[in-house]
């Protein structure tokens, strides 16, 4: 079997920069069990992804063809094998929605930071429930600290009756040929709105209900706060119903679905900085760092949403990328704030850390510059977080 370094460079398209604990394992089993030795999968893994494939009960075609997935894999030359591991694997992780475990705790495990949730029972349960026109919206699970505020739901229809998917909405406008869509929206007890919301793959239909995890920037939390009182609205449900005989229509729920919630907040470790650095004539603005269980969070001005941003602390660098839920708007200044986040928690380390810096094709553009024409190199910082 690979050691973890092996695992992560063979698998990194599929691993990503911050694997789970859960997904690294996975993958350390299947590449062992398709190696040219292996004359089977071992029992427990065959299950597990014969559970994936009964999950799609309701899709029948995409069933049958699942259920040839053994021997076709198994009789495979070496490099098929191991290329397989990909799929099987991502039919596996994909039992959020598909029978292999409940969709809520699927999602906290897999999404940026929120495995430390699960992993550590820092969530508080909740069972808090809305329900419009037959339709139910359930808060299950909240916590926050000073990097993410994270709040898990379920959503279901009315007995009876199937869906393929049953989507929540903060708003939802529509027009011939267009529609514009918000997240959830998440505000403090000041009114403002929290940025953040739905992010990733997530909402699969199982028995009904689907599950949904929103995480929303918990930067704005105050410095010592223990708990905070904020306000979810679900202003819209969408859904695509199944009729029957390869009949569907699209099933529209006006709210608000309203939710007042006290979150107790988990401590963490935050550093308002303002450190500018330059280079090539142009500044970078460093304007905070926060770490907490679920993960490390910079903010940055001047470097664009598509930079290439790396933290390293002591032996260990992380790549950093845009959190879930934040997309670039339509126009943005050179200034403009953007976070980049990691799920590696800082909350232990107090040495030196490292951060730099390169720009992205879309600070270039915002500045006035060709993606061809001359332009800053990249930006270094280094801090100690108090």
């Amino acid at each position: 079997m690979k050691n973890d370094r092996d695992l992560r460079v063979a698998y990194r398209d599929l691993l990503g920069d911050d694997p789970t604990g859960e997904l690294l394992a996975l993958i350390a089993r299947l590449d062992a069990a398709l190696a040219p030795s292996a004359s089977d999968l071992p029992p427990d893994l065959v299950a597990r992804i014969d559970r994936v494939a009964t999950g799609w009960g309701r899709r029948p075609t995409r069933e049958r063809r699942l259920r040839r997935w053994r021997p076709s894999l198994l009789r495979a030359p070496r490099r098929a094998r191991v290329a397989a591991v990909a799929l099987v694997a991502a039919f596996c992780l994909l039992g959020a929605g598909y029978g292999l475990r409940s969709g809520l705790d699927h999602l906290i495990a897999v999404h940026t930071g929120t495995d430390a949730i699960a992993s550590r029972h820092l969530g508080q349960e909740v069972n808090a429930s809305r329900t419009i026109q037959g339709f139910t919206v359930s808060v299950r699970q909240v916590y926050a600290d000073p990097n993410q505020i994270a709040i898990g739901l379920t959503v279901s229809g009315p007995p009876g009756r199937t869906f393929n998917n049953i989507v929540p909405w903060g708003d939802l406008s529509t027009t011939p040929g267009h529609q514009v869509a918000t997240s959830p929206i998440l505000t403090d007890d000041q009114g403002r709105e929290l940025r953040g919301g739905l992010g990733g793959e997530q909402g699969g239909v199982v028995d009904g209900t689907a599950a949904y995890l929103l995480t929303y920037d918990g930067s704005g939390i105050p410095i010592g706060r223990k708990q905070i009182d904020v306000r979810l609205t679900i202003g819209k449900l969408t859904a695509y119903e199944a009729l029957g005989a390869n009949r569907y229509r699209d099933v529209t729920v006006d709210g608000p679905f309203t939710f007042d919630l006290t979150i107790p907040v988990e401590p963490g470790r935050v550093a308002s900085l303002n450190l500018v650095a330059e280079s090539g004539g142009v500044p970078v603005t460093l304007e905070r760092v926060v770490t907490a269980p679920t993960g490390t969070r910079v903010s940055l001005r001047g470097a664009g949403p598509d930079a290439v941003v790396q933290l390293t602390a002591g032996s260990q660098t992380y790549r950093l990328h845009p959190p879930d839920g934040q997309a670039a708007p339509a126009s943005w200044a050179v200034d403009s704030r953007w976070d980049y986040v990691t799920g590696a928690s800082l909350v232990d380390w107090h040495g030196e850390s490292t951060l730099t810096v390169q720009p992205g094709p879309s600070a270039a553009f915002a500045a006035g510059r060709g993606a061809g024409q001359p332009g800053a190199g990249s930006w270094t910082f280094r801090l100690v977080l108090p």
